[in-house]
């Protein structure tokens, strides 16, 4: 039986041997420019590129060398500007699916467009109507105020702190008229805006 250890040993020899190969031997160059080879790298060394090559000098990896501290601040700021054109391109497509399982053809959106103008002109008109009877009221405490004055009296506070506050609520309501107008021409400009991106993707 002392004839079938040698043959072992060989087989395990074979076998294994491939796997030795495959480790690979490093390959890279120091700040010197002089290449060495080895079965491991230096830890001063470990920051340089190198490859991992097999016997017959095959290149089977490559390892790129440590970056700097700039360099790694500027493939942040390059990966965080890859990534948010990512994030624009997904919101887009999102965006385009929206419009179009929301309307069927471009004049619904021009009906769903039309629909917001009216709604916002209605609160304009209602706001007008506020606005004329806050004007008129306005009208009226200043003449009860002119009464006091050509009697040569000072008008009361309670009518002073009136006029004031009147005044501040005409200011609020025209503000909020020409933030509806400002509204409409929004809205206009933004379905202008579907339509045409509509159409791109239909036609």
């Amino acid at each position: 039986m002392s004839f079938i250890r040698p043959f072992v040993y060989v087989f395990l020899v074979l076998m294994l041997a491939p796997f030795a190969v495959s480790a690979g031997t490093y390959k890279w160059m120091d700040s010197r420019g002089v290449t060495h080879y080895s079965d491991s790298v230096p830890p001063e060394e470990s920051g340089q590129a190198r490859e991992i090559i097999d016997k017959t000098g095959r290149t089977l990896e490559m390892i790129e060398r440590n970056k700097t501290v700039d360099e790694l601040k500027e493939q942040r700021r390059l990966d965080k500007i890859k990534a948010a054109k990512l994030e624009k391109s997904r919101q887009k497509k999102y965006r385009d699916k929206v419009l179009l399982l929301t309307y069927q053809s471009p004049e619904e959106i021009v009906v769903a467009r039309d629909n917001k103008i009216t709604t916002i002109e209605n609160a304009i008109q209602i706001a007008e109507g506020t606005l004329k009877s806050q004007k008129k009221k306005l009208v009226e405490l200043r003449q009860s105020a002119g009464d006091y004055e050509r009697s040569s009296r000072a008008a009361p506070k309670r009518l002073q702190d009136q006029i004031k506050e009147l005044k501040s609520q005409i200011k609020d309501t025209k503000d909020y008229i020409a933030s509806k107008h400002q509204e409409q021409k929004d809205i206009y400009k933004e379905f202008a805006g579907f339509i045409a991106r509509y159409k791109e993707l239909t036609e």
